[in-house]
């Protein structure tokens, strides 16, 4: 048997080095292979990354001024509404010193028929106090409802320029004008 190693030994051992010669070469192109895939899929990967980051970045700069434009409709609603409310309340106080005039006028009306009713004493004048009972009546209710009447007007401006205040904002943030 040893004859026979020592006459293949040669050829054996040239085979194998060209094997192992072989089996190098293919593992190295392979590696080469593998490392120029990875590559790519790395670069591929990364592009994909910077892209998703810009879409945020620009998604998020769109949301940003989206809500600047809504905060900005709000108080150009808002201060709409404060100078209509402060109109409202100028308008109000011009009707309510009107109103205090009027009632200041019917005061003085009443006690001018309560007046005139206390020196009368004869049975036509009897008749008459209930005439001027019902003129005291009428300037107590027409003041009242002249007060009345002024809250009431107060109220509804008030409750109309939120209403409208409101409305603009919806229109303003749908950017349904």
């Amino acid at each position: 048997m040893l004859t026979i190693i020592r006459a293949i030994w040669k050829p054996l051992s040239a085979g194998g080095l060209i094997l192992l010669a072989l089996w190098t070469f293919s593992h190295i192109r392979y590696q080469a292979g593998y490392d120029a895939a990875d590559s790519a899929w790395k670069l591929k990967d990364e592009k994909r990354q910077t892209a998703d980051a810009l879409a945020l970045a620009s998604a998020q700069a769109r949301q940003r001024d989206e809500e600047k434009r809504r905060r900005d409709e709000t108080t150009k609603a808002t201060d709409v509404a404060n100078a209509q409310l402060a109109k409202a309340r100028a308008d109000a106080d011009g009707a309510l010193r009107a109103g205090e005039q009027l009632r200041t006028t019917l005061s003085a009306i009443r006690r001018q028929l309560a007046a005139s009713e206390t020196s009368k004493l004869s049975a036509a004048a009897a008749g008459g106090a209930a005439g001027a009972d019902t003129g005291i009546l009428l300037t107590d209710v027409l003041g009242s409802a002249d007060k009345r009447a002024g809250e009431l007007a107060e109220y509804a401006d008030r409750v109309s320029v939120r209403a409208q205040t409101c409305e603009s904002i919806y229109k303003g943030v749908t950017g349904t004008h």
